[in-house]
């Protein structure tokens, strides 16, 4: 049941981070996320982007996301 509980949360994060719903996270849905709750400046959330855009297509699909909102829970 955790496991699950877990990728609810991830599952919601991503939503919340994808405003234009288009199944894709942008560097700016990324910066609009981390410069509010962790006070990311827009060169820091495109340098975070980049370490997890796996196809360098400048986006972070749902599986990109997942490892990259595991890491920034760390932070």
């Amino acid at each position: 049941m955790l496991l699950f509980n877990r990728m609810a949360d991830i599952r919601r994060k991503f939503m919340e981070f994808d405003q234009d719903s288009n199944g894709y996270v942008s560097v700016d849905e990324v910066h609009l996320i981390l410069g509010r709750e962790l006070s990311f400046t827009p060169e820091q959330s495109l340098q975070y982007l980049r370490r997890y855009d796996r196809n360098h297509d400048g986006k972070l699909s749902y599986e990109e996301f997942v490892r990259f909102y595991n890491s920034v829970r760390t932070k």
